[in-house]
C-alpha cells in the first residue's frame, strides 16, 4: 500500500501505459476480426464470380453451336 501512496506520479504514469496498452490490444483485435470478415467475403465474391463466368461461357458456346446449325437448316 506505500507504493501506491508514495508515488503518484508513477502509479499515473503506469495506469496511463496500461490504459494505452489495453486500448491498442482492443483496436488490433477489431482489425483483425475486420480482416477476416474481409477475407470470407472475398471468398464468397470469387466463388460467385467463378459461377457466373462459367455460366457465361457456357451460354456463349451454346450460342455459337446454334450459329453454326441456323446456316444448315
Amino acid at each position: 500500500m506505500r507504493t501506491l501512496f508514495e508515488n503518484w506520479k508513477e502509479r499515473k504514469k503506469f495506469l496511463v501505459n496500461r490504459f494505452f496498452v489495453e486500448n491498442g490490444k482492443m483496436h488490433l483485435k477489431e482489425l483483425r476480426e475486420r480482416d477476416d470478415k474481409l477475407d470470407k467475403i472475398l471468398i464468397v465474391l470469387d466463388k460467385k464470380s467463378l459461377t457466373d463466368n462459367a455460366n457465361i461461357l457456357a451460354d456463349v458456346s451454346s450460342t455459337i453451336k446454334l450459329v453454326k446449325v441456323v446456316p444448315l437448316a
